[in-house]
């Protein structure tokens, strides 16, 4: 991905912050390019571009404004599979369960905002060792 790009979904996402590793990930890859189905990175969901992801952002956050008062952004970060999404949980700093790392959920496709179903891994870095 280009800075612009990754300078324009940090914009994005503020007040909350993206972690440094997806940075430094996005930085060597922007995503990966569609193959058909099923033959995605993760249980064959392909894995979204900055472009992409910031598109997503913004219909969650146009979507759900009365959710991100709790203090938690998800970013999607794969092509949708069925009826769950896989997405980063960012908390803001002054949040007593932040983490800084972005925790990886499992959500609701429909309802991306809801509570997750289940705790992936705690950071991008533990989410790429399962995949």
């Amino acid at each position: 991905a280009t800075d612009n790009d990754i300078n324009i979904l940090k914009k994005l996402v503020r007040p909350w912050a993206l972690p440094p590793a997806y940075v430094a990930s996005l930085k060597i890859h922007d995503g990966e390019r569609d193959r058909g189905l099923g033959r995605g990175m993760y249980l064959g969901s392909r894995l979204l571009s900055v472009r992409e992801v910031a598109k997503f952002c913004k219909q969650w956050k146009k979507e759900n404004r009365d959710y991100l008062n709790d203090g938690i952004l998800k970013l999607p970060l794969f092509s949708f599979g069925g009826a769950r999404q896989v997405a980063m949980e960012l908390r803001q700093e002054n949040d007593t369960e932040y983490n800084s790392n972005g925790r990886i959920v499992l959500v609701s496709s429909l309802a991306p905002f809801a509570p997750h179903f289940k705790v992936l891994a705690n950071s991008w870095e533990g989410f790429l060792t399962l995949v």
